[in-house]
């Protein structure tokens, strides 16, 4: 008989909430970029790009895509709620250079959240030098505004810097160390007008944009 009683209780929660839903219908939230700053931060960049490095070596990102969306999706079943969220990314692939960089920009409720990850390319052996792994730089996520208002404690900013015979200017520096003997790029030299325009790797070479 309790059980009877409860199935019957659950029943009618189930249909007061499809009843709650049909009613009210479906309503959306839309989550923008919060300001033109966080907005403009990442920007779109050429197909491909390539680097130079201390020795004269050119190296490449031969498949550089920049991404920028409405992202819609159901995150809130049970109030009947589906969210818009702003989106900008861009990918650094290489078929040659084996890791990919990816910034990723998202609105959230009240601030803006840039994503930066070293990502491994699966396709590639192993036995590669670079580092076969996964990891953010700086942390999961930063609040972008932090970062162009040049408040966040590990973000550096330069008004000018010269990498190796080059000076780019509105320079960021995202840095992560981890513990490894593989090579991964530490720093990473960041514009949002031009991209990434340099890279420091853990054994100290250099990478300068050609422009």
């Amino acid at each position: 008989m309790k059980t009877v009683k409860l199935n019957f209780i659950i029943l009618c929660i189930l249909m007061l909430y499809s009843s709650c839903c049909s009613i009210r219908g479906t309503s959306v939230k839309h989550y923008y970029f919060k300001t033109f700053l966080a907005e403009e931060f990442i920007s779109n960049q050429p197909d491909s790009i390539v680097f130079i490095d201390q020795q004269n070596v050119l190296h490449s990102f031969n498949q550089v895509a920049f991404i920028r969306e409405i992202d819609t999706k159901n995150e809130c079943h049970q109030c009947c709620e589906d969210n818009e969220i702003e989106k900008t990314m861009l990918f650094y692939n290489s078929k040659v250079f084996e890791p990919n960089i990816i910034f990723d920009l998202i609105a959230d409720k009240k601030v803006d959240y840039l994503y930066i990850t070293y990502n491994w390319n699966a396709n590639v052996s192993t036995n590669s030098p670079y580092y076969n792994g996964t990891f953010n730089y700086i942390s999961n996520r930063i609040q972008v505004d932090s970062i162009y208002l040049k408040l966040h404690p590990q973000v550096i900013y330069n008004d000018s810097i010269r990498l190796l015979n080059k000076v780019f200017k509105e320079v960021y520096v995202f840095e992560e160390i981890i513990p490894t003997g593989k090579i991964y790029p530490q720093k990473i030299y960041y514009s949002p007008i031009k991209g990434i325009v340099g890279i420091i790797f853990n054994n100290n070479d250099t990478w300068e944009l050609v422009e």
